[in-house]
């Protein structure tokens, strides 16, 4: 190996002097920075990203194009309205390892100081992982000039263009090897990292045959404040070296899945351990403006520890400057209007330590979200509602809230006349620091004055309105006050730099008086078998845990498990063996396939692989299934979306056009786009004229409005089996296939 990189040559002293064989270091460089097809994209794409900054500084309004044509298997990127680069600094770049188009530093920041993105001519070695070629085609904003070269990285030879460059810029092409994948890999990896470009930046996907029906879709997000997938900024703080925002404070729970902090440079992601388990977010966002400042690693896939370091130093002094603002509280309207009522009530703020240091205003203000309390107040019913034990702010949604030692419903009733909002509320413990509590409430603005409210009130009342007080409904026997409920729900987790949705299991208290019918409640004895299908299906379904059969005495509103089951053995649902009743389905002794889909026609054109029977279901019965299933000790299957293998078999196309969100092979929980890849696949079956078929494809791709795709489909099958029953009525009952 040694006799490969160098040649020894000895002069007439006998003194051997060592030549580095170039192509040889080139190539070992390349390959030890850029390691993988991500690395070297990246890099890539940071070259044309740099220039299309500087462009933009010119006047311009430079946008990125990346094409990924599977056909000829190559990847493209091209600038365009971007400035390019004169012969001379391309041929000054490709020539010396290391050297920059501007003879810079190699460093830049998004306010314009350096001038490289990387060590350019090494960072355009990057291309050495994804192909053995690289095409440079050129057309210079500086001098106009155009020109092509393709090199090996060693050698670079002039070439036509490909095509005419109508604009300045660059582009880059490469030709992948078969280790690169294309199909989901580097497509998967080139949205992640251009997710949160500056640049406007399109990709478009040519298939096997040549064919591109899609068109250039955006993949980026240019403000990092502009993501729908969550709620409003928590805080946001910008500066000439960094820009961070964090969308959600959750200082509750220590372990999250996926990173706290999304880390970028100069709005590419990088990796950076340090910060992403440094501050107590949900999500965040830090981009970093200034490398100089804050530096990578040479292979760019991390900062370095020590910029870590500094950026978490920075960024705590920022955040304890600006989380004051944020979270400071005045009075009882601030904590009325916050979005984190409980931060204060549980005092959940210690956990922002060396963060944050709360006013003595809102010390007291959280002293009194958590006081316990006794209150009645009215619903909107004019029905009593008592609560015996609560703490204050859960009063807060009432802006007239009395203070009174007697909790007194004729006095309720009385002031509910003038204040439809009215609470009376008293402590629940009163040797618990009363004083304390009584000077705090009168100081925010609580009200001490229900008895005087109540006697001028009462004086303008007409005759007989006593009949009006509400009655103290009859007290409950057998059930608590209180009962535990578990629930579907939907949460959003950042992963890599895309978000995915994932159906969750969810806990909540409550409170057995306002009634269990329209809640839909089940109660299980061996509750924990059951709890499974929460994460399975969303459905309007609630599950709580039979503590005492006496309680199904107590109270003939409650369902308990036996009687839930019962109500399901004569229903019946569309199936791939036919129209079925839940019990036959358990005696025809094969296993549920259900795909949570809303149109039970697809069951008539579709069969499961293997010993299943299929069954489209809407949510509530796909749950009922379920349960149905554990109950009977049937095993079954839940899916949200037709595989992808199934659904390009039928259809012809790639799903991904029309649902593709996954990580690491689980599913995004998107119902939208969901439900428009299995319209797709259910009119792709159903329908045998392709051309018809085609149409519809094309109308839906890329649709995220289920109610459309809906709409399209209903029309499409409606259109179809008119026209096969005309076939058939004209043809002698024979149905011929378009």
């Amino acid at each position: 190996m040694a006799s490969a990189v160098l040649s020894e040559l000895a002069d007439s002293n006998g003194t051997i002097k060592a030549k580095i064989d170039e192509a040889v270091v080139r190539e070992r460089l390349s390959s030890s920075i850029y390691g993988s097809p991500s690395s070297a994209f990246r890099e890539l794409y940071a070259n044309e990203l740099r220039a299309c900054r500087e462009a933009r500084k010119r006047g311009l309004n430079p946008v990125i194009e990346i094409t990924l044509n599977k056909k000829e298997r190559t990847l493209t990127i091209q600038g365009v309205d971007s400035t390019g680069m004169t012969k001379e600094k391309f041929t000054g770049v490709l020539a010396v390892i290391g050297e920059t188009d501007g003879g810079g530093s190699g460093t830049e920041t998004e306010t314009g100081t350096g001038t490289g993105m990387e060590m350019m001519g090494l960072g355009y070695m990057a291309f050495r992982v994804l192909s053995d070629t690289i095409l440079f085609e050129v057309r210079s904003l500086e001098s106009g000039e155009t020109f092509a070269y393709l090199g090996n990285g060693d050698v670079y030879q002039s070439v036509p263009l490909s095509r005419p460059l109508e604009k300045t810029g660059t582009r880059v092409t490469v030709t992948l090897r078969n280790g690169v994948d294309i199909d989901n890999g580097l497509p998967g990896e080139i949205r992640r990292i251009c997710r949160y470009s500056d640049i406007d930046t399109f990709l478009t996907k040519i298939d096997e045959d040549g064919k591109n029906d899609d068109g250039p879709a955006q993949i980026n997000t240019p403000r990092l404040a502009d993501d729908s997938g969550w709620q409003s900024a928590f805080v946001e703080i910008y500066d000439e070296d960094i820009e961070f925002v964090a969308y959600g404070l959750d200082v509750r729970e220590k372990e999250k899945e996926g990173r706290a902090v999304e880390t970028l440079l100069l709005r590419l992601p990088i990796q950076a351990p340090l910060i992403e388990s440094a501050f107590p977010f949900d999500l965040a966002i830090l981009n970093i403006k200034n490398e100089t400042k804050y530096p990578p690693t040479v292979d760019r896939e991390r900062l370095t520890e020590q910029a870590q370091k500094d950026i978490i130093a920075a960024l705590k002094q920022k955040l304890s400057e600006k989380l004051p603002g944020v979270l400071d509280l005045r009075t009882l309207d601030d904590l009325r209007k916050s979005d984190y009522r409980l931060l204060y009530a549980d005092k959940l703020y210690t956990r922002l330590e060396g963060l944050y240091r709360p006013s003595a205003e809102t010390l007291e203000i959280s002293e009194l979200a958590g006081a316990e309390v006794s209150s009645i107040s009215l619903d909107e019913n004019g029905e009593l509602v008592e609560d015996r034990h609560s703490l204050f702010v859960d009063l807060l949604d009432s802006r007239n809230i009395f203070y009174s030692e007697a909790l007194n419903r004729e006095m309720l009733y009385v002031l509910a006349q003038q204040y439809r909002d009215a609470v009376l509320f008293n402590l629940y413990d009163p040797r618990s620091g009363k004083k304390r509590f009584i000077d705090l409430f009168k100081k925010y603005g609580v009200r001490f004055d229900a008895a005087e409210e109540y006697r001028r009130i009462k004086a303008g009342l007409p005759e007989g309105w006593q009949k009006g007080v509400p009655r103290r409904p009859p007290a409950d026997t057998g059930l608590p006050n209180e009962i535990l409920i578990h629930r579907s729900g939907v949460s959003s987790f950042l992963i890599h730099g895309f978000y995915f949705k994932r159906l969750v299991r969810c806990s909540t208290k409550y409170p057995t008086k306002a009634g269990l019918d329209g809640g839909r409640f089940i109660f299980i004895e061996r509750i924990s078998d059951y709890l499974p299908i929460l994460n399975q299906v969303d459905s309007t379904y609630r599950l709580a845990k039979l503590e005492s059969r006496s309680w199904a005495t107590a109270r003939p509103d409650i369902v308990t498990l036996e009687k839930f089951i019962e109500t399901l053995r004569k229903k019946e649902v569309e199936t791939s063996d036919g129209r079925l009743a839940f019990e036959d389905i358990q005696r025809n002794g094969k296993r549920p396939a259900i795909l949570v889909y809303d149109d039970q026609r697809l069951a008539s054109v579709y069969r499961p692989e293997g010993d299943a029977v299929f069954i489209p279901a809407d949510p509530e019965t796909a749950f009922e299934l379920a349960v149905w299933c554990v109950y009977h000790k049937m095993g079954y299957e839940i899916r949200h979306v037709v595989p992808e293998r199934e659904f390009g078999e039928a259809t012809g196309v790639d799903r991904f056009h029309y649902f593709n969100r996954r990580h690491n092979g689980v599913e995004s929980y998107e119902t939208d786009a969901m439900t428009v890849a299995n319209c797709a696949f259910h009119v792709a079956l159903a329908v045998k004229d392709k051309a018809l078929v085609g149409l519809y494809l094309k109308a839906v791709e890329r649709e995220n409005n289920a109610g459309k795709a809906i709409r399209e489909r209903n029309f499409v099958l409606e259109l179809w089996e008119r026209r096969t029953r005309a076939e058939a009525e004209a043809g002698g009952g024979e149905i011929k296939e378009g």
